[in-house]
């Protein structure tokens, strides 16, 4: 009897969690956005496919990026997303970076912009 009461719950908390999942903005826009505005890097990780990239070194046309950052003004404010400007690169090398993320920033109130990058830890016989 408890095996089938345990069944019933989750049966129903799975329809519930779909339920709630059709409601959602995400259904429709995205939570999420990376922007690769040049395929670009100067790290060396291990676990990176970046040395085998078809497109290693390629720069987005400035066209393209606009048309981006239009479609995802058609995301209504009430809808936040976050805008990660890399992929498999390093966003700092592209210099168009700064102009890109203002951009951004006056287009689109509704984006959250998430930049990661990686330090080196030097000892102190290193400095």
């Amino acid at each position: 009897m408890q095996t089938v009461e345990w069944v019933r719950n989750l049966i129903e908390g799975e329809i519930a969690t779909v339920s709630r999942l059709r409601s959602s903005p995400y259904i429709d826009f995205p939570h999420s956005i990376h922007l690769e505005s040049l395929a670009v890097c100067n790290a060396a990780c291990g676990f990176c496919p970046y040395p085998d990239l078809d497109r290693k070194g390629t720069r987005m046309r400035d066209a393209l990026i606009e048309k981006i950052i239009d479609d995802l003004a058609e995301i209504p404010t009430s809808t936040p997303f976050t805008l990660m400007p890399y992929k498999v690169n390093e966003p700092f090398l592209d210099k168009r970076l700064p102009d890109i993320l203002e951009t951004v920033n006056e287009r689109l109130p509704n984006a959250t912009i998430a930049l990661f990058f990686r330090t080196v830890r030097r000892s102190r016989s290193q400095t």
